[in-house]
């Protein structure tokens, strides 16, 4: 009995360091390809807990059947995913926002990390604007892009209301990246919090976080497409007529 326990015993040991290697192969491959076909997301828990798992898989194997570049490989990818996990752990619990930020990030960063948006924000200033405010001029260069939070605000063109902006609204979306001359005037007709990002600054910001690019973007694109579809349905029908909210 003794006998056939330490047999056992010696193929478990020896064939261990195989099977950690092959459970470390499926980890590896398993959460990359997951990764690819958008069934996990590279900023969240699981990808870095599973490449964590396969590291560490790699190196028990790696005691057995030592190989000393290989081994410094995979501490170092052990590390990296260790860094990441601390990384999430200390936005998920140190990274607050207040309900505006909050509602800004939901319409100008949709999908991105809090640290990503966070990042955002910090390029933009919030301010109140007055009743009479004009936030761009039909003609002059859009120097800004705007996030209304909440008031409202009207937009002119050749002094007449074709439509009003609320709550979740963006302005100047159509040219601020070009500086090209505003489509439209915009005013303010009630007491409105917004969210201003400088032009240039922006950009340059924009150009070196390709992801939060493309968030903002997306935003962007559907804003255009509600606001012409709804500014082409207010011109056909009355041009100096009501207006409708975008």
């Amino acid at each position: 009995m003794n006998d056939t326990a330490s047999a056992l015993l010696s193929v478990l040991r020896d064939g261990a360091p195989g099977v950690l290697g092959v459970l470390s192969l499926v980890l590896y491959l398993g959460s990359y390809l997951s990764l690819q076909l958008g069934l996990i997301r590279g900023d969240g828990w699981l990808f870095p807990t599973l490449n964590l798992a396969a590291s560490l898989s790699l190196i028990l194997s790696l005691t057995a059947q030592f190989n000393l570049y290989s081994m410094m490989v995979e501490v170092a990818w052990a590390v990296i995913s260790v860094i990441g996990l601390i990384r999430l752990y200390i936005i998920y619990k140190y990274f607050h926002f207040s309900d505006e930020e909050q509602a800004a990030a939901k319409r100008l960063g949709p999908g991105l990390a809090k640290d990503r948006f966070r990042k955002l924000l910090s390029r933009g200033n919030w301010s109140d604007v007055s009743p009479g405010h004009v936030l761009t001029r039909e003609g002059l260069p859009v120097t800004h892009l705007i996030y209304v939070a909440s008031g409202v605000c009207r937009i002119e063109i050749d002094g007449t209301i074709v439509a009003t902006i609320g709550a979740g609204g963006l302005i100047g979306e159509m040219t601020y990246h070009t500086g090209q001359p505003a489509t439209a005037t915009v005013i303010v007709d009630a007491v409105s919090r917004i969210l201003a990002f400088e032009r240039d600054a922006l950009e340059g910001f924009l150009d070196r976080n390709d992801d939060i690019r493309d968030a903002l973007e997306r935003s962007i694109a559907g804003d255009l497409r509600h606001k012409l579809a709804a500014t082409t349905q207010t011109l056909t029908e009355d041009r100096r007529g009501g207006g409708v909210t975008l």
